[in-house]
């Protein structure tokens, strides 16, 4: 049907929306988009992420790198359990190549920085502010540890 023809163009579009994302709210949305289609039809959704490339990256990268990156500031009962269960079903595909795809493991704080609020924050990384560092780790130590300080 269309709609199924038209499915793919959706995702790619929900994808690029996510890379340019602002809020929280809409990244945590359009994770757990992607999250939900996951838990349903895994195989399919991973391979359509694998075919599709953004920025030169496949887009399962992209969306592992964003996920990883802002899955502690994301809230919600349900959410939380859709998107650590689709972690879960990507844990035990026991893919070597998803499994050690470099994500954000922690944010590097600058000591001397000191203390600061989210809006001093968001100024000083903010755009044309310094960039937040993080750590790299593969994804299964970042997502095994997600879900192990879930349970």
């Amino acid at each position: 049907s269309q709609v199924q023809q038209n499915i793919p163009a959706m995702l790619a579009a929900a994808l690029e929306r996510l890379v340019g994302a602002k809020t929280l709210p809409l990244r945590q949305a359009l994770v757990l988009l992607f999250a939900r289609l996951l838990n349903h039809e895994q195989q399919s959704t991973v391979g359509f992420l694998r075919q599709h490339s953004m920025e030169g990256q496949a887009a399962l990268g992209v969306l592992l790198v964003q996920w990883m990156r802002d899955q502690h500031d994301f809230c919600g009962n349900y959410d939380l359990k859709v998107l650590v269960s689709a972690l879960g079903g990507l844990l035990l595909l026991d893919d070597a190549e998803l499994m050690g795809t470099p994500v954000p493991g922690a944010r590097i704080v600058n000591a001397e920085e000191g203390r600061m609020t989210r809006g001093q924050a968001r100024l000083l990384h903010g755009p044309g502010g310094q960039a937040e560092q993080w750590t790299q780790v593969p994804f299964a130590v970042k997502a095994l540890s997600v879900v192990l300080e879930t349970i």
